[in-house]
């Protein structure tokens, strides 16, 4: 986060009629956000834009006064997007983006020119309501590599939004990896990934577990991280590849898909925000996994608190503990495998 950016504007005054105070462009684009969450987005993506250009507000501005400068800065917009989509955002985070930074230069007076069309921000993402048979999640895993179906049995077992799995750290199994029962997990309020971003939505802290199967296959896949010569500490990423790669949200997206594919129960459909987009998607594990859980009868109040569910607290009892859940991973290890 800018937070520098944002302490500024927070400690800017209008301009008076008479005042010899001026505002740098930055700031006056600032004090004419809506809202305090809009200005800290659009503070956070501008800073990743400085960043990647090396240079400053002010001098972004001055090489626009001329067409060949617009056009210089132009390009560098389109390789910002091109650059996070190479670190695996999504399309729609990296089009949000995109339209950030050039909102920059509109307000000040110095517009770009259009962005192509396959670059506009899109709407919110797409949620099918829509679940998979354990046919065809086999079907799925049968075509896969080792990593590929270690990501989606996680996803299938815990039913996490990609976000979380991505900021899953040794630590947070809380040594339990050496053994050969299921875990539990821990999942604070704040729970950040690798850019510093909250990735748990409800901020409330919640646990979930794994069944001891997919617990096996995680520790094989530790293993094969450490003969390649990665020092494995609490601080490393859990659910990295082989090769010590972070996991993106754009990555647990495509294994999905492609799998899907593979699979041959992958389709398109219409979406009315989104237009075409693919039926099986990494969502659809959070439907898979609250239908398991409801079918082995677990209480509906817990499945909601493993999926990070803000649910009304109607006392201790209705907060699992990590016994709880691993009876209930213990249980549904066949029904979810």
């Amino acid at each position: 986060m800018n937070t520098e950016l944002l302490d500024r504007e927070r400690s800017s005054e209008p301009e008076r009629p008479g005042s010899s105070v001026r505002l740098r462009p930055l700031d006056r684009w600032f004090l004419n956000l809506p809202n305090w969450n809009t200005k800290r987005q659009y503070a956070y993506w501008f800073k990743r834009f400085e960043q990647f250009t090396g240079l400053s507000p002010e001098q972004m501005l001055a090489k626009t006064r001329d067409q060949d400068g617009r056009f210089d800065i132009d390009d560098l917009t389109k390789q910002f997007y091109n650059h996070l989509m190479a670190k695996e955002y999504s399309k729609g985070t990296a089009s949000t983006a995109l339209h950030i930074t050039r909102s920059f230069f509109a307000y000040n007076g110095s517009p770009l020119p259009k962005p192509p069309r396959g670059l506009v921000p899109t709407e919110a993402s797409f949620e099918q309501r829509k679940s998979l048979s354990l046919e065809e999640l086999s079907k799925m895993l049968e075509g896969s590599n080792p990593y590929e179906r270690l990501i989606m049995r996680i996803l299938a077992e815990t039913g996490q939004r990609r976000g979380i799995l991505t900021a899953l750290k040794m630590k947070h199994a809380k040594d339990q990896l050496t053994g050969r029962q299921a875990v539990v997990f821990l999942i604070p309020s704040e729970f950040l990934d690798k850019d510093g971003r909250n990735v748990n939505k409800a901020k409330i802290s919640y646990r979930f577990g794994l069944t001891a199967k997919t617990v096996r296959l995680l520790a094989e896949h530790l293993e094969e991280r450490s003969m390649k010569g990665e020092r494995l500490t609490s601080e490393s990423w859990l659910l990295a590849d082989v090769e010590g790669t972070p996991l993106y949200g754009e990555r647990v997206r495509r294994i999905v898909i492609a799998a899907a594919k593979r699979a041959g129960i992958q389709h398109t459909v219409l979406s009315q925000k989104l237009g075409r987009v693919s039926s099986v998607h990494p969502h659809i594990f959070r439907a898979f996994f609250k239908e398991r859980m409801l079918e082995l009868g677990v209480r509906e109040i817990l499945v909601e608190e493993m999926l990070g569910h803000l649910v009304k607290y109607r006392g201790a009892y209705d907060r699992p503990t990590d016994n709880q859940i691993r009876e209930i991973y213990t249980k549904a290890e066949q029904l979810l495998s």
